[in-house]
């Protein structure tokens, strides 16, 4: 399926941000908008925001949608690496794609936000991955397949933009 009305929209704390219209929502409400199939991917984000873990919330962090219509077809987000001592190193995260949209473009769409997004604040982004092909998709992006701990693919951006 080719989703040309898909949009990719960032995620303000509670809030879904659909071209200035705001659909208010809590963290909770986004798994309403996810099949049975990504509940446990949902349910661990949420539980990382409840928690504080993970609330993208940090200099230079975002959570991003991307919409077909009303409806929200994939997401994912970018953190400042927590396992990384290095400055100027984000972390892709929680990057999920409805089964039925994966090939359709939507994929590389989220990932062009979360880039650019990253560009303005991380000079290198680091991901885990352990299925074949979520590996792949992220090598047709341009990140490098790596034997880190904790993580298993790299990509060098720009300087930020300071």
């Amino acid at each position: 399926m080719v989703c040309s009305t898909a949009l990719a929209v960032a995620i303000a704390v509670s809030a879904i941000v659909n071209m200035g219209r705001s659909l208010r929502l809590s963290p909770k409400q986004v798994v309403l908008f996810m099949p049975v199939s990504a509940f446990n991917f949902i349910r661990r984000l949420i539980v990382d925001f409840d928690s504080g873990n993970n609330r993208f919330d940090q200099q230079g962090e975002a959570l991003f949608v991307v919409l077909d219509g009303r409806r929200l077809v994939a997401i994912g987000g970018v953190n400042i690496d927590p396992f990384e001592s290095a400055s100027g190193v984000g972390r892709v995260r929680r990057v999920y794609v409805l089964p039925e949209y994966r090939g359709s473009g939507v994929g590389r769409l989220l990932m062009d936000a979360i880039e650019t997004h990253a560009a303005q604040h991380f000079s290198q982004l680091n991901l885990y991955t352990d299925t074949v092909d979520a590996a792949l998709f992220y090598q047709r992006l341009g990140y490098a397949a790596v034997s880190l701990a904790g993580v298993s693919h790299q990509k060098r951006l720009m300087e930020p933009v300071t």
